[in-house]
């Protein structure tokens, strides 16, 4: 079963949204294991199909036949979008996309058939929504997988490119007490607090679905008059950043990083120093930090590698080098 179908049913019961979530499967897929526990409010239907256009059709007679309010979930293979008769019953068509490079190269596949991702103005049905998976680190992680998929896309499929969309909030690497929360019915605040701006996504995509993008000030309805406490932000634990970290070094060391990439989206540090903590860390004026909407005085955290001009990378992220105090880069930074 797609953990991301269980998740967003659960978070959908969290956010006081009934939930039915119809599993669409083919004859070689197993059922929900034993013990498997969802909320009260989260209604579970298994089907299974023998072909896609078979699961095509038992996910349409699911949506005509549903018999309470809330939300239908219809978890099914991801080839099966690109059928026209499901996707007329469809609010927001959403497709989930791991971390690697390879889950990238698997979603191009998939949208790379011209039935799936029309021009965004053509009217319905419109092209489906992205969401990048395992990609913490705020709204700067969901455009660097934008364009990911973007490229991944183009490479195959030139004309469906510029269709290209996605949620403007990514979900987190899923860790142990994440996952294993999600088998019983609960939730991580970490994972909750992220997964209720996922809801309110969902909700605006369904509202404007032709919009292109989707822009994070579109959630105030589902989430209410303050909005700005959690999607956007980076909610990265300790074990992500280190992991994060580690990749970057390790890019650093091989020559490799930081990639133009890794730079796009970095916050830009401006009148920068060498501050004194107990770890080497940068003093500036910070701008285009997922934390902190508007530019402001900061204090990273430590400092781990640095080309001592243009590029520093701490423990919790890169970034980019503007002028320097006294337009002087400290020679103690390298």
């Amino acid at each position: 079963m797609s953990a991301h179908a269980v998740l967003v049913a659960t978070l959908a019961a969290a956010a006081g949204r009934p939930a039915t979530l119809a599993r669409i499967t083919r004859p070689a897929e197993p059922r929900l294991p034993r013990g498997t526990r969802l909320p009260d409010a989260v209604r579970v239907v298994e089907l299974q199909a023998a072909s896609a256009e078979a699961a095509v059709q038992a996910a349409c007679e699911a949506a005509t036949a549903r018999d309470r309010e809330g939300w239908l979930i219809l978890d099914l293979p991801a080839e099966c979008l690109a059928a026209p008769s499901l996707r007329a019953h469809l609010d927001a068509a959403v497709l989930p996309v791991g971390p690697t490079p390879l889950d990238e190269h698997f979603a191009a596949a998939v949208l790379g058939d011209p039935r799936l991702v029309p021009p965004v103005q053509a009217g319905p049905p419109a092209p489906v929504w992205l969401l990048g998976c395992g990609r913490s680190g705020g709204e700067p992680a969901v455009a660097r997988f934008e364009r990911s998929m973007r490229a991944a896309v183009r490479t195959g499929a030139p004309d469906a490119a510029d269709a290209i969309r996605a949620l403007p909030v990514a979900l987190p690497r899923l860790g142990p007490s994440d996952a294993a929360g999600l088998v019983v019915g609960t939730l991580t605040s970490r994972l909750l607090c992220q997964g209720l701006h996922l809801i309110a996504a969902i909700e605006a995509a369904a509202r404007h679905p032709s919009a292109a993008p989707l822009r994070r000030q579109d959630l105030a309805e589902s989430l209410g008059p303050a909005p700005s406490a959690g999607g956007g932000a980076d909610h990265r634990d300790t074990g992500e950043r280190l992991r994060d970290l580690a990749e970057a070094l390790e890019a650093i060391e091989e020559g490799a990083g930081p990639s133009p990439q890794d730079l796009a989206d970095a916050p830009l540090l401006e009148d920068w120093d060498v501050g004194l903590r107990a770890v080497r860390a940068l003093t500036g004026v910070v701008s285009g930090h997922p934390d902190f909407p508007r530019p402001c005085r900061i204090r990273t955290s430590e400092v781990y590698a640095s080309d001592g001009r243009t590029w520093v990378r701490t423990y919790s992220r890169w970034y980019r080098l503007g002028r320097a105090v006294g337009d002087t880069a400290p020679t103690t930074l390298q």
